[in-house]
């Protein structure tokens, strides 16, 4: 246990000893000191510890919309960005040459020579490269902490989520790196497949989303143009009674209301009804038909994501730990910004609107977004990341199993 221990902790004090390190905590640093920068009084925003103001109802102190604004930032910005892409490459890049580095000539000698198990020599090497994201990430939530007590007067504890679940997401990308570290001893090779790998599991997870986003576009239009033939089969029901009545009167009232033009009008309002009807339901089907191919096609690659990592889905349970959703905020804002100059016809400057989406048109696209957004909020934290540690646990399986085995 001793010797563990004295490994582990050797290993990390090597890489938090690295430039890289330090230059991470170094941007970290500056992240947050640009972060505390944003704050809110009575009149809206402010910039630069208060040099700069922005007069705002919405975002005012102690207000929902502060709140949503600030912690929104550091989940859908910050984390997502430095924590789960700058700081994540650069983990990548500083925990490369761990195993390549040990395996060299000399230098496992000497520690096997130890009392320690191969096995455990390896997932002491392989944690000490987790402690060294654990630092990096833990430093830096610990300052977006107190950023958001002193500027919110809310301890939100949800930050602290982001340690694991980045750490989480490091550790999917470099399983891979240690296993190709054990077959080629090269920490260029292993950082390489790491990032061809991790670019391969953006291009699987985008593609599901895409492929998930065009079909519940689909299948929302689909389900809107099918209520809207409804209410036009019930509107020409109405006005078919209402001519029928005009067209053989049974009392006074009903003969001074049965005039021509009266007549004439039901006809072609019934006519034009019909005619929506016919095309509502080409598009009905047209909708149903690709939605039907691309939910097949989703399907399939659902199946390939369940037995991968999913590093997307794992950075989206950040938002849920903070309990914020800025990117709802920032479409619901839009889908009304769109909603009003389809209305009016003209943008707030009196410039005349040229192609712009009709009122249905923007109603499908926010049920549809809503309703992927309900999809994935609904899916279980316990499935993304057990699935996802299934597949890390397989990886370091066969990289521990080349370990024990070869000769050094």
């Amino acid at each position: 246990m001793t010797a563990t221990v004295a490994l582990l902790l050797d290993s990390v004090r090597l890489l938090m000893a690295r430039k890289l390190f330090v230059i991470t905590l170094g941007i970290s640093a500056l992240l947050v000191l640009i972060y505390s920068m944003i704050g809110f009084d009575e009149n809206g925003l402010s910039l630069a510890w208060g040099l700069f103001h922005i007069e705002s109802d919405i975002w005012v102190k102690d207000s929902p919309g502060a709140r949503t604004m600030l912690l929104g930032i550091f989940s859908t910005f910050i984390a997502s960005i430095w924590l789960a892409w700058g700081a994540t490459i650069l983990g990548l890049i500083s925990t490369a040459t761990i195993l390549p580095d040990f395996l060299s000539a000399g230098s496992i000698d000497l520690v096997l020579s130890k009392p320690i198990s191969r096995v455990q020599l390896f997932l002491v090497k392989y944690a000490g490269a987790l402690f060294f994201m654990i630092a990096q990430i833990s430093l830096f939530c610990v300052g977006v902490f107190f950023v958001l007590g002193l500027r919110l007067g809310e301890w939100n504890f949800g930050v602290f989520a982001a340690i694991p679940l980045i750490t989480a997401l490091f550790s999917f990308i470099y399983c891979i790196s240690a296993l190709v570290a054990v077959l080629t001893r090269s920490s260029i090779a292993a950082l390489l497949f790491a990032l061809l790998f991790w670019f391969g599991l953006w291009i699987v997870q985008s593609t599901e989303q895409v492929l998930n986003a065009i079909a519940t576009q689909q299948q929302v239009t689909a389900e809107r143009s099918e209520a809207r033939i409804e209410s036009l089969e019930a509107a020409i029901v109405r006005r078919q009674e209402a001519l029928e009545k005009a067209e053989n009167p049974e009392s006074l009232v009903e003969t001074i209301a049965s005039n021509p033009r009266r007549i004439e009008s039901l006809k072609n309002q019934i006519e034009a009804d019909r005619t929506r009807i016919v095309r509502l339901e080409q598009e009905a089907a047209s909708a149903q038909n690709l939605g039907a191919a691309l939910d097949r096609w989703h399907g399939a690659i659902n199946g390939v994501l369940l037995v991968l990592p999913k590093t997307q889905q794992t950075l989206q349970l950040l938002d849920r730990a903070m309990d914020v959703d800025l990117q709802s905020e920032i479409e619901n804002s839009m889908f009304n910004a769109q909603l009003e100059v389809a209305e009016t016809g003209e943008f707030e400057d009196g410039a005349q609107t040229r192609m712009m989406p009709t009122v249905e048109q923007i109603e499908t696209e926010r049920a549809a977004a809503e309703r992927i957004r309900d999809d994935y909020q609904s899916r279980s934290a316990f499935v993304t990341i057990g699935s996802s540690l299934a597949f890390e646990v397989v990886i370091l399986g066969i990289a521990c199993f080349i370990f024990v085995r070869r000769d050094f």
